[in-house]
Order: structure tokens, then sequence, then C-alpha cells
């Protein structure tokens, strides 16, 4: 049985790319998983930063620039889908990390079966998109 681990921070950034931009040889290892994976680990992934007190830090780092949720982006791109139908998920992410960003996750050993997890995938990303862009004041969206 292959466990994989997937759920990230995407009502953060709705960017999505291409995959073309990534070699058919690459592809064709991404794709050798799909149907071998039998059960998932669903994880929040965020971006964090190693040096940082949030949101002391964003006032006084010359490294600070804001998301739309106002939070630091750590990541140069943010975490970018890039939709693969025949891929595991059905997507790739795409991360180029800035200094001392890192990619964080709160683990837990709790496996759901990859259709289960594929449906809780899709509702998580579209419950937090309309949280997301729901309209509210601006001084609600400041980073906790």
């Amino acid at each position: 049985m292959l466990k994989d681990t997937s759920v990230y921070e995407a009502e953060a950034n709705a960017r999505v790319e291409s995959a073309n931009q990534i070699p058919a040889t690459v592809l064709a290892r991404f794709h050798e998983l799909t149907g071998l994976v039998t059960a998932k680990t669903l994880l929040p992934w965020s971006e964090h930063c190693t040096e940082c007190v949030a949101p002391k830090c964003y006032a006084t780092c010359d490294l600070y620039s804001p998301r739309a949720d106002l939070k630091c982006r750590r990541f140069t791109d943010g975490m970018v889908r890039i939709d693969d139908a025949d891929a595991v998920n059905g997507y790739l992410l795409k991360l180029r990390f800035k200094r001392w960003a890192q990619l964080w996750a709160q683990g837990n050993a709790f496996l759901y079966d990859a259709a289960t997890a594929k449906k809780i995938e899709k509702s998580d990303r579209v419950v937090g998109s309309l949280i997301f862009k729901a309209p509210m004041p601006h001084g609600l969206r400041r980073p906790l």
C-alpha cells in the first residue's frame, strides 16, 4: 500500500499553471504512482518562516511581502497548483522557497481511502475559497 499526503493553503493563492512546463519524463514518473496509492493522510500544509514572529515582523522584516490575506508570502509565487489529471491528486504543487521559508504541516497518522481523501480535498478547496472570497471589512482580514 502506498500512502500520500495532501491539502494545502489553496485559498491563499488561486494561481494555477499548466503541466506543459514539466518535462514529459518527469510527469511520467509522477503518473506511475496513479492507481498505486490506496490511502492518504491529509495534512494542512502552509507557508512558514524560520526567523519570524508573525505578525510583529511584518512591520520590520525586509522580506515581508503580503499575500491577499495580508499574511507573509514566504514562497516566491505562493503554492502554485499545476493541474495534471493523471497525477495521484489530479494536480502537482510548485513551490519556490524564499530565504527562511519552510513548508510546514502538523502531522497525523489517520489514513483515508483514496476516494474519500479526494472528496475531502475538493470540499476543503471549495469551502476555503468561499471563506477567503467572502466580503468583510478590511480590518477583519488583517493577519492574526
